[in-house]
């Protein structure tokens, strides 16, 4: 006996697929790509990537400079004595959402090479949270 062919699940969202917590930080991040730099607010951060954000005049020259699945070198800075909580990681732009009357956005994914840098990215992760300001919930 066959069995009739189940449609496959609908995709899962972002939020779903996430394997890292995000976490909302006031910081900024210097991104060099292979025709551009810029030095934007992260969004959010994991040990995953990050969504920074995108503001400019001019999104056609952001287009033409950074391109999804392009690599990018990210300098992450959290402050420390002599630069112990800094760091530049390798990532992949996941996506644009180019800034239209305004803002936009850009998703990191960390191309970590080892343990050494996970554990100095979650000691900066650590360090940006505790210089965050908490957001109080009104109530």
């Amino acid at each position: 006996m066959t069995r009739p062919n189940k449609p496959p699940p609908p995709p899962r969202s972002g939020a779903e697929r996430r394997r890292h917590p995000r976490y909302e930080v006031l910081a900024q991040v210097e991104i060099r790509g292979s025709e551009a730099t810029l030095v934007v607010p992260i969004l959010n951060i994991s040990l995953g990537g990050a969504y920074v954000e995108l503001e400019s005049d001019e999104p056609d020259a952001i287009a033409a400079a950074l391109n999804p699945g392009a690599g990018a070198s990210v300098f992450l800075d959290a402050g420390g004595d002599d630069g112990d909580l800094s760091m530049v990681v390798d990532a992949e732009i996941l996506r644009i959402a180019l800034p239209t009357g305004g803002r936009g956005g850009m998703a990191l994914h960390w191309e970590l090479e080892d343990e050494r840098e996970q554990a100095q990215l979650e000691r900066i992760i650590a360090a940006l949270r505790e210089k965050t300001p908490r957001r109080h919930e009104p109530g």
